[in-house]
């Protein structure tokens, strides 16, 4: 199910990107041969005008078929005898699509559970941030003289941080200040966990079942709502401590689980599922969030979505200076695990909420490396516009070919390395 619903969200993205081209060549009156969702052999099509539309076996992807996008053509409406201004709007149609939707998506999500401010909602007290004298209110102006936009941008920019002090710039009843600090170290960790919602963080309420993730051994087994943990592997149970103890020396076998019900005992077989957390370095704060406010909302978006997009750069700058290491990147494997992963939430409501973030944040992503100047990508086709725009004739097909064919070639080269990346990662080894 996670893999069908990973698969479902990616083509989902490409439908989005592709059909971006679409619009922007229909305005731009150049002749579409064909619109497909998905890949493969054609399972139905029908023809309106001259586009055909089809739907293919494979569930991934989309495509658009332009006369003259890949071959001279005479037709006038050819997408090569088009102007260079005309080709490049549809060149860049699909990553601007893409950042759009992804826009509209964090902007009704916002609109329906909330958004993250700029303002340090609570603290750890045993934190390097509240002995440098950060208190809860305090709005967070810049990171280490970067400006914080949104509350993402510190997570970005922490992401690649390492033992070093940190300095934050905030503000206080109007005024300024700064605090010099040692960010919160967070090793890599791996831990199996049953797949539920406690109705409290601690004492015996925390072993009380609030809701039960979807997707989990726990909810195929029958965990529900209002059951009290009491045992797991006969080990009594009377703090959710307890259960992370118990979890943490297993090693993802089945375990056997006992509950309170209805004043009587159910005895249910649960299998644990693994989460991994990366390493990491956070501040010692969390923000607070908010919700409501036409503007606030919509400017709140705005500001996420263009710190997703600066986070995609950012990443790449840091891929190429070493401060993130290459195991880090991900492929489609690792994309569509992830994807499905979110189906473990408490309920459909936030699973699919989840799911949407998702896709937008992996939308904005795909729009952005489109963009880059690199053989294959749509910033490729825009480079070698803008030079034709400069010689004021196109380059010679034979060396467009050529570049595309080197492109495709490093392309299957990085698609390789990152699915041996994703399925080492997903067995364990990184």
């Amino acid at each position: 199910m996670q893999i069908l619903i990973g698969l479902i969200a990616i083509s989902v993205i490409m439908f989005i990107h592709e059909f971006g081209h679409f619009i922007a060549a229909k305005a731009c009156k150049i002749k579409v041969k064909e619109f497909s969702i998905f890949m493969g052999p054609k399972l139905f099509q029908f023809k309106k005008g001259e586009t055909l539309y089809t739907l293919r076996l494979i569930p991934m992807g989309a495509f658009v078929a332009m006369e003259g996008e890949e071959e001279e053509s005479q037709d006038d409406r050819a997408f090569c005898n088009k102007p260079v201004w005309q080709r490049a709007i549809v060149a860049f149609a699909g990553s601007f699509a893409n950042i759009v939707v992804a826009l509209l998506i964090f902007t009704l999500t916002f609109f329906s559970t909330g958004y993250i401010t700029n303002e340090i909602g609570s603290l750890d007290e045993a934190s390097g941030a509240y002995q440098a004298g950060l208190r809860e209110g305090d709005m967070v102006k810049e990171y280490n003289g970067k400006k914080i936009r949104h509350a993402l941008d510190l997570n970005v920019y922490m992401y690649a941080a390492n033992d070093k002090p940190v300095t934050i710039e905030y503000e206080r009843n109007n005024q300024s200040d700064t605090a010099t600090f040692q960010p919160v170290h967070y090793p890599q960790a791996k831990r199996y966990l049953l797949g539920f919602v406690p109705r409290a963080n601690s004492g015996l309420e925390s072993t009380v079942v609030d809701s039960v993730n979807t997707e989990t051994g726990a909810k195929r087994a029958g965990l529900q709502s209002g059951d009290r943990i009491v045992e797991i592997d006969g080990n009594p149970i009377k703090d959710r401590k307890d259960i992370a103890a118990v979890m943490d020396t297993g090693k993802g076998d089945e375990v056997e689980v006992k509950v309170i019900r209805n004043n009587q005992t159910v005895t249910m077989s649960i299998k644990p599922y693994l989460e991994t957390t990366p390493e990491m370095y956070l501040p010692g704060f969390y923000f607070k969030t908010a919700k409501g406010g036409f503007f606030k909302t919509i400017g709140n978006a705005w500001r996420y979505t263009f710190s997703n997009v600066r986070s995609v750069y950012l990443s790449l700058g840091w891929l190429i200076s070493g401060k993130v290491s290459l195991k880090d990147v991900m492929g489609p494997v690792g994309i569509i695990s992830t994807i499905g992963s979110v189906a473990r939430q408490p309920s459909v409501l936030i699973a699919l909420q989840s799911l949407l973030n998702t896709i937008a944040v992996i939308s904005v992503n795909l729009g952005v490396m489109n963009l880059l100047p690199m053989p294959a990508l749509d910033g490729s086709k825009l480079v070698i516009l803008l030079i034709e725009g400069l010689r004021k004739k196109p380059i010679p097909q034979e060396r467009e070919a050529m570049i595309s064919m080197i492109g495709f070639v490093l392309l299957i080269s990085l698609m390789i390395f990152t699915v041996y990346n994703d399925i080492m990662r997903l067995l364990g080894n990184r």
